[in-house]
């Protein structure tokens, strides 16, 4: 009987073996055309207010966390997927600030395909704070969202671009309304 199980495991071995040689064995060839796509802007290209309603929320959510005593680093350059690195003791916020020009209870925000997946990464690290109000210059925090990737789960719709409906953001935990 143990006799037979090696055999079988040897033959098994050798099998797989067989198959990873076969994997590294590359033969290059001239390309050749097996599809075409076409790509499309996953957004709506943001205009200059938009912009200023970002970074304008941006320092109004840095200076908010700071005057709590979280030490906070600005990343939105740097392709994490949030905005802002917060860190107090052994806390941790990747934060994701979206400013919006009018009402967030009445607009809601979009998160990019990006920015849910690394949402759903870090589940309890990840914050999503709205700050409404923008277009006169200072802007309020509407809320602030802890994972916002399973709070909003069911609320979100779009492709590449996700919506959290307003009602959804004024409704849920986190809301200053």
């Amino acid at each position: 009987m143990l006799l037979a199980l090696r055999r079988t495991l040897q033959t098994q071995t050798e099998t797989r073996l067989d198959q990873l040689q076969r994997l590294i064995d590359v033969h290059l060839t001239d390309p050749v055309l097996v599809a075409r796509i076409r790509v499309h802007a996953a957004a709506d290209p943001a205009t200059r207010d938009e912009i200023d309603s970002e970074l304008l929320s941006m320092r109004l959510v840095a200076a908010m966390l700071r005057d709590e005593r979280w030490q906070v680093e600005d990343v939105h350059t740097e392709g994490r997927g949030y905005d802002l690195d917060a860190r107090r003791h052994s806390q941790v916020r990747h934060i994701e600030v979206k400013g919006v020009l009018g009402s967030a209870a009445s607009d809601g925000v979009r998160m990019t395909g990006n920015e849910v997946l690394i949402a759903t990464q870090h589940r309890k690290n990840y914050w999503l704070y709205v700050v409404d109000q923008c277009a006169d210059g200072t802007g309020r925090l509407f809320g602030a969202y802890e994972d916002p990737a399973t709070l909003f789960a069911t609320d979100m719709t779009g492709d590449a671009i996700f919506r959290v409906p307003g009602s959804s953001l004024k409704n849920a935990p986190g809301s200053n309304l």
